[in-house]
């Protein structure tokens, strides 16, 4: 098993000439907006008739 006696060559950023800057910028960061409460339905029959009127998903 000569893999075992190989040495490990480590290398720098520097050595594999990498940019290590970062690419992009951050521009603002931004609360994301309150999401509404949910609705308990009763029933399998009122979950279907709330999904096809008011979300028109049916």
């Amino acid at each position: 098993m000569k893999s075992k006696k190989k040495p490990i060559e480590a290398l720098s950023a520097e050595q594999l000439g990498v940019d290590t800057a970062p690419a992009y910028e951050t521009l603002e960061v931004v609360e994301p907006s309150k999401r509404k409460g949910g609705v308990m339905v009763g029933s399998v029959r009122e979950l279907v008739e709330r999904l096809h009127n008011e979300a028109g998903v049916m």
